[in-house]
């Protein structure tokens, strides 16, 4: 059975707060909470547009890559 969007979200917000600062990439969120990266997509995006949250381009705390990574928005690190 498919999680619900709003179980999803709340998935990806717990996730994230449970390992500030890091900040992870929609692929990177998708293998790590077991969904599809559309659906990794979709749901980064509605959790980006929460309060507390913020989607920017920097470095993926798990693969690396330059990219777009959500993260909890007070504790993200500043680009080097």
């Amino acid at each position: 059975m498919t999680p619900s969007p709003r179980s999803a979200a709340g998935d990806v917000r717990r996730f994230l707060e449970q390992r500030l600062p890091c900040s992870y990439c929609d692929a990177c969120l998708a293998l790590n909470l077991q969904i599809s990266l559309e659906e990794a997509k979709t749901i980064a995006l509605t959790v980006a547009d929460s309060p507390g949250f913020i989607r920017q381009h920097h470095k993926c705390d798990a693969c690396g890559r330059a990219i777009e990574v959500i993260s909890v928005g007070r504790h993200v690190r500043q680009r080097s």
